[in-house]
C-alpha cells in the first residue's frame, strides 16, 4: 500500500505540473531490496516484448 500510495502521489503531482513529492523513509527501504545490482537499478525500464 505504501508503494501504491506514493506512485498515486507521484501521478497526481505529474497530472498538476507539480515537482516529484520527496519519497518516504519507508519507500526508500522498499527500494533498498531492490535485489537486482547486476543488471541495473529500478529507475531503470526494461521492456519485453514477446515473439509473436
Amino acid at each position: 500500500m505504501c508503494l501504491c500510495a506514493d506512485a498515486i502521489a507521484c501521478l497526481g503531482a505529474y497530472l498538476r505540473g507539480e515537482p516529484m513529492p520527496p519519497r518516504t523513509d519507508r519507500v526508500e527501504a522498499m527500494r533498498a531490496l531492490w535485489p537486482f545490482a547486476e543488471v541495473g537499478s529500478d529507475r531503470e525500464t526494461f521492456i519485453y516484448e514477446a515473439e509473436h
